[in-house]
């Protein structure tokens, strides 16, 4: 029986302590940067690594482009205020190599965000590049794929619907008045234009991308315009202006 009362009260007296080491472990969980960068030579980038590392952060190059490059370079740091020993260093190491930011957000910028209060993103942007437009970037950001978008006539007397298939087949519908009529054709895209053969007539349509901040969403408002069609003595549908509006997740 005082064995057994030995051997409780043992585990009794151990159990905080191991406790305590869980926390101080916890507690000491290793800082890892997740770096970003754009137009920064690889020698910089390399350096600042290794500064980095030197204090004791892991590091992570990431291949992804910054979110918004306007802003210049940023930090995400997802921590409480009081705990900002990590985000000194962090600033301290890319000022001693010319770098600075603009911006330290603590939840998330564009669709950057990180929910592990041990990662902090690092977002360094060269100051002296040629930095892209806000359309470039949304352009980079959200890529354009046609098969996933459904486009509506807003010219012709009649109201059509035209949809792109993977297998190079498009087809459009007559919507009002509602018919069952529709006509199916080829078409191949090169950059930001369509091409499509009808009648051994080629017509050239071009597509215009325009990305547009709408409150707190991004919206891609996207026109087709039937180039040649009209001048080729080709008529509705083919010959319509067709648009098309995506909401975008930032």
């Amino acid at each position: 029986m005082n064995v057994y009362l030995f051997g409780k009260l043992k585990l009794i007296t151990f159990r905080p302590l191991l406790l305590i080491l869980i926390a101080l472990l916890s507690g000491c969980a290793t800082n890892r940067v997740f770096l970003h960068t754009y137009e920064i030579e690889q020698e910089d980038i390399d350096k600042i690594v290794a500064s980095l590392k030197e204090k004791k952060f892991d590091v992570e190059v990431s291949e992804r482009m910054p979110p918004i490059l306007t802003f210049g370079s940023f930090i995400i740091y997802p921590r409480d205020s009081g705990d900002n020993e990590p985000l000194v260093q962090i600033l301290d190491t890319i000022g001693e190599h010319g770098y600075y930011t603009n911006l330290i957000a603590q939840n998330r910028v564009k669709n950057h965000y990180y929910t592990k209060k041990t990662n902090i993103g690092l977002y360094l942007i060269n100051p002296r590049a040629q930095l892209l437009s806000a359309q470039q970037q949304l352009e980079m950001q959200f890529p354009v794929n046609l098969t996933e978008v459904t486009f509506s006539s807003t010219n012709c007397i009649r109201l059509f619907s035209l949809e792109f298939a993977k297998d190079h087949t498009a087809m459009i519908r007559q919507a009002i008045p509602k018919s069952n009529d529709k006509w199916t054709f080829q078409w191949q895209q090169t950059e930001d234009r369509i091409i499509i053969s009808v009648d051994d007539k080629t017509i050239n349509y071009t597509v215009e991308k325009n990305y547009k901040r709408s409150g707190n969403q991004s919206e891609l408002h996207l026109t087709i315009f039937p180039g040649n069609a009209l001048a080729l003595g080709i008529s509705e549908p083919l010959a319509c202006k067709y648009e098309s509006t995506i909401h975008l997740v930032d």
